[in-house]
């Protein structure tokens, strides 16, 4: 019986004291401001903050020292030269695609102005494994290499713009 005094005690006890949420200091408890916060434009906002991270990404990645700049711009002049090559074989591919689809549209089964062949390189002489001429077959294919071609293309110009 001894407890519940003891309890009883502690009741007594806690109703005179304040209700934690009085006390900002122990809880976290943050006061309501008396004045009302100026209204900002978030989408400003957000713009704003979106063009001092790609101010600070740029001052970031770009080289402090001499040589470290040189190695930069030959990397980017590397990038370019690659992007560049890429960009006329991609136009030169697109040119023959545009010559098979007449081929298709022929319904021929074999096109005698394009050959696909497959081959071995060796030493002395080339081999070919593998040719055919089907349009529909090399049209496909060309696709294929131009999607490639594309996803690179993509690839180097966000590098470059780095």
């Amino acid at each position: 019986m001894t407890t519940n005094k003891k309890v009883e005690k502690s009741k007594e006890e806690t109703k005179n004291l304040l209700p934690m949420e009085l006390i900002p200091e122990k809880t976290g408890f943050v006061s309501p401001l008396k004045e009302e916060p100026k209204e900002l434009n978030k989408d400003e906002e957000i713009e704003s903050l979106k063009k001092q991270l790609e101010e600070a990404n740029k001052r970031l990645q770009e080289p402090v020292n001499l040589e470290e700049r040189i190695q930069y711009y030959q990397r980017k002049q590397e990038l370019i030269m690659q992007l560049d090559r890429l960009v006329n074989e991609s136009e030169r591919l697109k040119t023959i695609q545009e010559e098979i689809e007449k081929c298709i549209e022929d319904d021929e089964f074999e096109c005698e102005s394009y050959k696909l062949s497959l081959g071995k390189l060796s030493q002395y002489r080339n081999d070919t494994m593998f040719s055919m001429n089907n349009p529909v077959v090399i049209g496909d294919v060309i696709n294929c290499v131009l999607n490639r071609i594309n996803a690179k293309m993509d690839k180097l110009k966000t590098e470059i713009a780095c």
